[in-house]
């Protein structure tokens, strides 16, 4: 997109800092900006170490694009010392709208369209066609509401049908909005990441950011922003989950309703943020070295360990009272280095942190070792190997994604507990799934193989 750029600072069309350039933009490298001129007053690039919040400028068919945290990656000054130099600017996330904003522009409302939200929201929707009178008979549009973090959030479900003389074809659509007064720079923490991750898990995969459009709070303007991915766009929208772990028609059965799925997911994803983030990280790429995502699995299982249980095998007091005592009929000359190994020893070691956390999905669990026996000792063992480097086996590649798979299965029982069903729902649930029916032949042909 060619156009003129400057800084907020100096927006006046007659200052020497309005450059003319280009930038290119990528879903899951960011933006790239290339300008003749400086866009800044120094042309030193060890004079704004940590870039500019935002870049501002206006594109040939008038629109109005916003560059936030531009990284000066080069600067080149021409001869004779009169030329004017080439700058590039490189920066993750934009926003494009008819008015210019800043990072800390306020908004009232926030329009976001996922990956796969149609599917979740229809799953086991859908439309009657009357062979008789060849006539279809349309849903009438459906509105949710809940009310999160003090915010109002609807989810708007509608069909649409457009016909020609021989044919009609139906679509339907599903968004969210959330309306709530928030800065631009915290809408991604506080809404985006949250919803895209609920629906992530629901649907046992990664889920994209379609669109994301925010409306303005001091003026009558929408601006769409941009977000960088960490990965592309699958199909260019057209991606389908294949299997569901829990639809938004399911809900009632577990005496769920959109405004208590969405409370208890903001509320498992203050007290179990971590494992939350890693859970979807792992659901970015499936194809991730099987020894990280292993790695990464266990990062998930010690952080849900931490918010269920206690650190230590004994209260702190009791246990200093027992190395006191003990320390008091050993030799002076040790007692300093046997002291300080005792009260060392109050941890939980990795083997009973893994069994406490299973222990939260027995039905899972049972599954899984009915599969794969020595599941947890296979399991510690890798964890092992992948912390200190050694020479690795002939399948314990296969055995780290099969590790990998099962620790997955017991995190997602977990959620769903979390979530509000009973131990025997969550359960029923995952065991019903089709996508853990098909992970659990993929652990049969593994556990074969090995």
């Amino acid at each position: 997109m060619l156009g003129t750029w400057y800084l907020p600072a100096s927006p006046d069309t007659s200052s020497t800092n309005e450059v003319s350039g280009e930038v290119e933009f990528d879903d899951k490298t960011g933006w790239k900006l290339r300008i003749h001129g400086n866009l800044e007053h120094s042309p030193h690039l060890l004079d704004s170490p940590n870039g500019q919040p935002v870049i501002w400028g206006e594109t040939l068919d008038g629109k109005k694009v916003s560059l936030f945290d531009g990284l000066r990656t080069r600067h080149t000054q021409f001869l004779p010392p009169d030329r004017k130099a080439a700058e590039e600017w490189i920066g993750l996330n934009h926003a494009i709208g008819g008015t210019h904003v800043n990072i800390d522009t306020a908004i009232k409302q926030t329009d976001i369209k996922l990956e796969a939200l149609e599917e979740w929201a229809f799953w086991a929707t859908s439309l009657d066609y009357d062979y008789n009178t060849r006539t279809i008979e349309v849903p009438e549009n459906t509105g949710h509401s809940a009310t999160v973090c003090g915010a109002e959030v609807n989810l708007t479900c509608s069909w649409s049908i457009t016909s020609s003389l021989s044919s009609a074809r139906t679509a339907r659509t599903a968004a969210i909005s959330v309306i709530d007064e928030v800065k631009i720079c915290d809408v991604q923490a506080k809404w985006v990441f949250p919803l895209q991750s609920l629906l992530s898990f629901l649907v046992l995969e990664y889920t994209e950011v379609m669109e994301l459009t925010v409306h303005l709070l001091d003026v009558e303007d929408t601006i769409t922003l941009h977000y960088s991915s960490p990965k592309d766009t699958r199909s260019n929208g057209n991606w389908h989950p294949v299997f569901m772990l829990l639809a938004y028609d399911q809900l009632v059965g577990f005496d769920l309703d959109l405004n208590t799925l969405l409370n208890s997911w903001f509320s498992l994803t203050t007290s179990y943020r971590t494992a939350a983030n890693l859970i979807q990280f792992l659901n970015t790429d499936p194809n991730m070295e099987p020894s990280v995502s292993l790695l990464i699995a266990f990062m998930a299982i010690e952080a849900v360990h931490r918010a269920e249980f206690d650190d230590v095998l004994v209260p702190p007091d009791r246990h200093k009272e027992r190395v006191e005592s003990i320390v008091g009929i050993v030799p002076d000359d040790d007692r300093q280095w046997v002291k300080e190994r005792l009260l060392s020893s109050n941890r939980k070691g990795l083997r009973r942190k893994l069994g406490e956390v299973l222990s939260l999905a027995e039905s899972t669990r049972s599954v899984i070792l009915r599969i794969w026996p020595d599941f947890e000792k296979t399991a510690l063992k890798l964890r092992n190997k992948a912390v200190h480097p050694a020479q690795p086996g002939p399948n314990d590649h296969i055995k780290a994604l099969a590790i990998r798979t099962g620790l997955l299965w017991i995190l997602r029982h977990v959620f769903l507990v979390r979530l509000g069903l009973s131990p025997e729902q969550a359960g029923g649930l995952v065991g019903q799934s089709q996508g853990f029916l098909r992970d659990c032949q993929v652990l049969e042909r593994w556990y074969e193989q090995t």
